[in-house]
């Protein structure tokens, strides 16, 4: 009987294929997390996802070796690097969290390994998908509706287009 090691990993016997015990340790520890996300009441597609996302993770990592936050930071910037699509980037990192929470939970770590992922600035092109004027009459609208006064809605509309301005969307 395999003793277990490296968070619910099976090491590899002798004779053994490298291949069929990568599969086994993805498939445990993929097992774990996916209960951990169910028992965490995430939807059935966030499992599946989050689930898919880090069997991709779990790949790049050595069958010996427990995910470091060097591993989370090289993997993530890795798939940074490919033009991925924002959203899918977000849904990335948010598993690599997730993964990076549940390993520090389930297996005291002393921090989560993931928390070295920084948010990826999105701003300036979504605030580009918007047309600026537009954006600043729906604000001033608002700031009536609210009742604020006229100076003082003036004043946050020249903040306001004055911070869009550094953004360079004006």
């Amino acid at each position: 009987m395999h003793e277990q090691c490296c968070l619910g990993r099976v090491p590899a016997q002798a004779g053994s294929s490298s291949r069929g015990v990568l599969f086994k340790k993805m498939t445990n520890l993929s097992a774990q997390f996916k209960a951990y996300l169910i028992a965490n009441h995430l939807s059935a597609v966030s499992v599946k996802n989050y689930v898919s996302d880090i069997n991709k993770f779990l790949a790049t990592i050595p069958d010996d070796k427990t995910p470091q936050s060097e591993d989370f930071k090289n993997y993530y910037d890795k798939i940074n690097q490919n033009n991925t699509p924002s959203q899918t980037l977000k849904r990335y990192q948010s598993a690599l969290r997730k993964f990076g929470q549940f390993l520090k939970e389930e297996y005291a770590l002393a921090k989560n390994p993931a928390v070295i992922l920084e948010t990826r600035k999105t701003l300036d092109t979504s605030a580009k998908q918007i047309n600026p004027e537009k954006m600043l009459d729906a604000y001033r609208k608002s700031l009536e509706k609210s009742g604020s006064k006229p100076a003082t809605i003036k004043n946050y509309l020249a903040d306001t287009r004055q911070f869009l301005d550094w953004l360079g969307t004006i």
